[in-house]
């Protein structure tokens, strides 16, 4: 009944990822319009590298450390917090960087920051 569950979820949520955006870009599109779509790809993409650079490949390694101490619960806690407490820092530096990137060296601050 359990594999059956997380097949019906795993289902739902596929097929949301693929209907969602036939309903939801045209309206955006409209409300945004040409420019704000361009503002809108060019932030997202800049974001995308910070944060690609910010994880610098912690889930592989996550998941490499993770599996090497499945069997033992004690480490496995303490690995499983070790790695969050890296994503928090990679990820507080990198958060840190797009804002200083975004406040001085982009026009429009607000919007970059929203």
């Amino acid at each position: 009944m359990k594999l059956f569950k997380n097949y019906i979820y795993s289902l739902l949520y596929q097929i949301l990822s693929v209907v969602l955006p036939f309903i939801t870009t045209p309206y955006v599109s409209r409300v945004l319009g040409v420019n704000g779509i361009g503002r809108y790809t060019l932030v997202n993409t800049i974001a995308n590298y910070f944060i690609l650079v910010g994880l610098i490949g912690i889930n592989i390694y996550g998941n490499r450390q993770i599996s090497y101490v499945r069997d033992n619960q004690v480490e496995l806690e303490q690995t499983f917090w070790d790695l969050n407490a890296i994503r928090t820092i990679t990820m507080g530096i990198t958060v840190l960087a797009i804002f200083y990137s975004f406040s001085f060296f982009f026009r429009q601050k607000t919007f970059y920051c929203i």
